[in-house]
């Protein structure tokens, strides 16, 4: 849990919950992240960019902190993490858009041995849980279901995941999330453009129809360069550029 997952990786993580994909960069060359922005692009001025995020790594690629920022160019949230050898502990501060301190938040992961993330509790300033986060994996380490509680509204809600492959790349994956009164079934495809060292994930409503594309771009190395929101015809919704800076 203490190494830097690769960056595509990380997106599958996130978007489909299992590491076992195609990369679109074919000759990949190890490099050490010393710095990760995110900027957010204007669509009517492509010069001007918008700072998302930035994250800080040390030589051994752990995640030292993490900033968020506002479209005026104060900071958001600030995180700092802390590693021990079953524990990731997050303390992050929350600010108002004037620079003002609203809240301060605790993140505390539990992990596998293999740093699959088992537990995750958000406990606040004062030390009460807010929230809680239950992961269980197959025998191939892909999340089967994740349980979350939210001690502050009462509700607990549960995902089942399944997954489909096409000759050991993962091309599909199906959410079933379940609460007190529906189950909603969501799906998105994987779509691998090799020849454009890019992943496209196709995200599907609920009525089968699909909502948006997102296309990630990467760079020599395997990172993201460029993402792209867009409907089915094309028409872009929103921008990303990433920049890093190695050791």
């Amino acid at each position: 849990m203490n190494k830097v997952i690769p960056i595509l990786f990380f997106i599958v993580l996130l978007l489909s919950s299992c590491g076992v994909v195609e990369n679109p960069v074919e000759d990949i060359t190890t490099v050490k992240i010393k710095s990760e922005t995110k900027y957010k692009v204007n669509l009517s001025d492509l010069s001007e960019k918008q700072v998302l995020y930035k994250k800080n790594y040390s030589i051994d690629q752990n995640l030292i902190n993490y900033t968020e920022y506002y479209s005026n160019g104060s900071v958001k949230s600030y995180s700092e993490y802390l590693y021990e050898e079953t524990k990731t502990t997050e303390e992050q501060k929350k600010f108002d858009d004037k620079g003002n301190l609203v809240g301060i938040l605790k993140v505390l992961s539990i992990v596998d041995e293999i740093g699959k993330i088992k537990e995750k509790t958000q406990i606040s300033g004062d030390g009460k849980i807010i929230l809680k986060e239950v992961y269980s994996y197959d025998a191939h380490g892909n999340l089967l279901r994740k349980e979350v509680q939210n001690f502050q509204v009462g509700t607990v809600l549960h995902y089942e995941y399944s997954y489909l492959y096409n000759n050991g790349s993962l091309i599909e994956r199906t959410v079933s999330e379940k609460n007190a009164n529906e189950t909603v079934i969501t799906k998105e495809s994987l779509n691998y453009k090799q020849d454009e060292k890019a992943l496209q994930i196709i995200n599907y409503g609920k009525d089968g129809s699909i909502q948006k594309i997102r296309t990630f771009y990467y760079n020599k190395y395997g990172l993201i360069s460029i993402e792209t929101v867009a409907d089915l015809n094309g028409n872009l919704f929103e921008k990303y550029q990433y920049s890093y800076i190695y050791y």
